[in-house]
């Protein structure tokens, strides 16, 4: 199903403008008129076609129609059919009326079951705000909800769609005016309190089905539950961080005693390294000591024993020295005593040479014999000289 405003009407045909600004045409029907808004379908449409697109000048005037049609209809809905303020009454019975910018109620709604009881009593559409607000106190009071003999207490708001804090007050004076004077005239004891709230509570009311002096209230309520319950919880933390302030500052004091305890007990240590390093020290001093003592002793020694060993050796050598030249003398003696024995020797030679000379002529074969064998005894003499000799320069080296 399509919709679309009725252009022209030719004979037995219209020409529609469709809702998508489309152009077409239908059978029309008695009672069509151009202007006229009308629902077709895609079967009740004639000869497909474009029309009127050429004629721009048709074009422009339809939509300067249309605009000027959409002017008159917001105009008209702004100034009677929308809410332009919200008039709340809050007694025990909660009641809010809308209003257009005119000033009359186009709305009215229970906000609980007795505002709902008084609005079935009373119809307040389409009176005027101070009409309609009279008679809700009026049958407020005839239902009982405000009482002679009590102190009552009448809570009023005004809410404007606009942030026109102005119109807000004139408004809500004008109604308080309305309601006083409705109290006095029954001689009921009524506290009157008006403020005026702003769109965004509203909303906020309506989503939980309340009025908005009730949100209001609940608020405060919740905000002084939070304020209270923020002031416990920032006692319980303020107690919370002194505790741990305190902890903290008894864990500094003891860290420090620790630190103390730690420094001391380091220092303790340090001195009895110190103190067993200066023991070392001195005991390496008297050891060293005691080593070069030692070492003194030892060289003292050695060189005594060196020096006994010197004297040993030397007295050795001196014995040795001696034999040998006890040894030399001997041989030396040997010699000279060989010397002798040959001296001797050759002198008993000689002599008997010399006597062989003399018994020469008388003794000669037999002289020449004793020659021979006198020849081969000095052959073996000297021979045994020789060895002698020999035997002596051995023993000397």
């Amino acid at each position: 199903m399509r919709k679309g405003v009725v252009l022209k009407i030719k004979k037995d045909r219209a020409i529609i403008m469709a809702d998508d600004c489309s152009y077409c045409e239908i059978k029309s029907f008695t009672g069509m008129y151009p202007g006229m808004e009308v629902c077709f379908r895609e079967e009740d449409m004639l000869k497909k076609r474009k029309l009127l697109i050429t004629n721009k000048y048709i074009n422009a005037a339809c939509f300067i129609l249309l605009v000027f049609c959409s002017y008159l209809f917001l105009s008209f809905y702004q100034e009677n059919m929308a809410a332009y303020a919200f008039v709340g009454i809050d007694i025990n019975p909660s009641i809010e009326i809308a209003l257009n910018r005119k000033g009359r109620i186009i709305n009215a709604r229970g906000l609980d079951e007795e505002g709902k009881e008084i609005l079935e009593e009373v119809d307040v559409r389409k009176m005027d705000s101070t009409e309609g607000v009279k008679a809700i106190i009026t049958k407020s009071i005839e239902m009982n909800y405000l009482e002679t003999d009590n102190k009552n207490q009448i809570t009023v708001y005004a809410v404007l769609n606009n942030k026109s804090n102005e119109d807000g007050k004139e408004l809500i004076e004008k109604v308080e005016k309305v309601i006083k004077e409705e109290v006095v005239a029954h001689s009921i004891d009524g506290e009157v309190k008006t403020f005026v709230s702003d769109k965004k509570i509203k909303n906020e009311a309506d989503k939980k089905g309340i009025s908005v002096a009730k949100y209001i209230m609940e608020n405060k309520k919740e905000d002084t539950i939070r304020k209270t319950d923020n002031k416990e919880k920032k006692e319980f933390i303020t107690a919370k961080n002194n505790k741990t302030a305190e902890n903290k500052d008894k864990k500094e004091v003891d860290d420090n005693k620790n630190i103390e305890n730690k420094k001391s007990d380091k220092k303790h240590d340090f001195n009895k390294i110190i103190k067993s390093i200066k023991e070392r020290l001195a005991d390496n001093k008297n050891n060293k000591d005691k080593a070069k003592e030692d070492n003194k002793n030892d060289k003292v020694k050695n060189k005594e024993v060196d020096k006994n060993n010197k004297e040993k050796k030397e007295e050795k050598d001196n014995k040795a020295n001696n034999e040998k030249d006890k040894k030399e003398n001997k041989s030396i003696k040997r010699y000279e005593n060989n010397e002798k024995d040959k001296d001797t020797k050759q002198v008993i030679n000689n002599k008997q040479t010399k006597e062989r000379k003399d018994n020469k002529n008388d003794k000669k074969g037999d002289n020449i014999r004793k020659d021979k064998n006198d020849n081969k005894d000095k052959k073996t003499d000297k021979s045994n000289d020789k060895g002698k000799k020999n035997d002596n320069l051995r023993n000397k080296k």
